[in-house]
């Protein structure tokens, strides 16, 4: 099911952010990564893997509905590759998993921004082991200053698997990575929608899931940042049990005239989607989940 891989001082090139380019170039910093026990494991799609560190954070089903909801959801372009940005990155399994699709994976361009050094180079090692370097770029950087990091306005999509909690909420831990990865340490749920705003086209889509718990903070963001068209699924365990998580996307404007500013403008009517419920009463996963794992 998986190989251990162990890399003691691991020397890590990374890409650090240089105010003369547009997007990012690699200014060959050397730093020590020590990392104890790299885990390389197989994912639902055929022949595609991830680098994980199993005591800092590994991906979950959120991860894969997530990339499952932008695949579904994507605008095609079909004069040339999509550009597509994935913020909070971690290993850079979304992107992944979007490139190993075989409806889209030579239709995009993937960038994968991560803050974290020691994070991002498990993203860097899963693009090597699945031949993605022609279609994901690894960009150390930290998304509340993308600019000079990124064009503004040069993205057809953005993808998010942001931290879920607020700050000091929830469990704590003295495992910085997991606490980096659960809450709001580095970028807020604010942060993460300017962002994405700063990065998309003036026609662009944005995917994020996020607590269900957190949707109305959300819309407002979205209003606020002036996006429009506005769609959300709820996930829930089970038909009868609270959603626990949300799918949602919009877009950064729009030609029926929404996504226009000033105090005129229309705000957001966010539309509900079907739910999507990850089990059956049976216990197991329902037909729709198990599509998208390929298992039907």
């Amino acid at each position: 099911m998986l190989t251990i891989v162990s890399l003691m001082n691991f020397t890590l090139s990374v890409w650090r952010k240089s105010s003369r380019h547009s997007l990012r170039q690699s200014l060959p910093l050397r730093i020590k990564v020590k990392m104890d026990s790299v885990r390389i494991d197989k994912t639902h799609l055929k022949d595609t893997v991830v680098a994980q560190n199993p005591d800092w954070f590994c991906y979950g089903i959120d991860a894969v509905l997530l990339a499952d909801f932008a695949v579904k959801n994507m605008p095609s372009v079909a004069d040339r590759k999509m550009q597509i940005l994935d913020l909070c990155s971690g290993n850079a399994i979304v992107p992944v998993l979007m490139a190993k699709t075989p409806s889209v994976k030579t239709g995009c361009f993937y960038t994968a921004v991560e803050v974290q050094e020691q994070v991002f180079y498990l993203a860097q090692k899963s693009i090597e082991l699945n031949n993605l370097e022609n279609s994901i770029k690894p960009v150390c950087a930290d998304l509340c200053r993308l600019e000079g990091v990124i064009g503004e306005k040069s993205f057809d999509a953005v993808t998010v698997n942001p931290p879920y909690m607020v700050k000091g909420n929830g469990r704590q831990s003295s495992n910085t990575q997991k606490m980096i990865a659960r809450q709001e340490i580095l970028c807020t749920l604010r942060d993460v929608v300017s962002a994405a705003k700063f990065a998309l086209k003036e026609v662009g889509s944005f995917f994020m899931i996020n607590r269900a718990n957190r949707r109305k903070e959300i819309f407002a963001l979205l209003d606020e940042f002036n996006f429009c068209r506005v769609e959300y699924r709820l996930v829930k365990p089970k038909t009868d049990k609270e959603a626990t998580m949300i799918l949602v996307k919009a877009q950064s404007a729009g030609a029926d005239g929404l996504g226009e500013t000033g105090p005129g403008r229309r705000h957001i009517e966010p539309v509900k989607l079907s739910d999507l419920i990850v089990y059956g009463d049976d216990g197991k996963y329902t037909v729709e989940v198990n599509e998208i794992y390929g298992r039907v």
